[in-house]
């Protein structure tokens, strides 16, 4: 399955769900610059991934460019996919939502780190690290069809 294709299939999975629960939101592309016109997701095909969130959570802080939790679709060597999760904020932050975030990344961390999930690996930052940040992504991380990476997202 080609970058596009997958990419439409997830698209069409979430927005299926988004028509069938309107509570059920997820992010789109906010601008469609060149050579991303097509792309529905924040990442393109030359950079080999896209991803997306399924929360609106407000950080920011300098150098920040991603949402608190996000999804990645990462494309492998052998033309398969694999799906990671991914929580990334600082662990200085300067107001209110910021201390939130990290509160809520320290205690997702710690669930993380005590629970074994079957078929899945968990990497984290080390401490001195200036960021909060922590993958998790299965072991078996090659997907051949949208149908397998979509079963990820459920």
């Amino acid at each position: 399955m080609q970058y596009h294709e997958l990419e439409e299939a997830v698209f069409q999975y979430l927005m299926d769900r988004h028509k069938k629960d309107k509570k059920f939101t997820f992010s789109v592309r906010k601008k469609r610059n060149r050579g991303a016109e097509r792309d529905y997701f924040i990442g393109k095909e030359s950079a080999g991934y896209f991803g997306f969130t399924l929360w609106n959570t407000p950080i920011s802080y300098p150098g920040s460019s991603t949402d608190l939790m996000d999804f990645l679709v990462l494309w492998q060597k052998d033309d398969t996919w694999k799906i990671q999760f991914n929580l990334n904020t600082t662990r200085s932050p300067q107001d209110f939502n910021n201390e939130r975030a990290l509160e809520l990344g320290t205690a997702l961390r710690k669930v993380f780190k005590e629970t074994t999930l079957p078929g899945y690996k968990y990497w984290l930052n080390p401490p001195e690290n200036k960021m909060e940040f922590f993958t998790i992504f299965p072991e078996q991380n090659s997907f051949v069809t949208d149908l397998a990476v979509i079963r990820q997202l459920d």
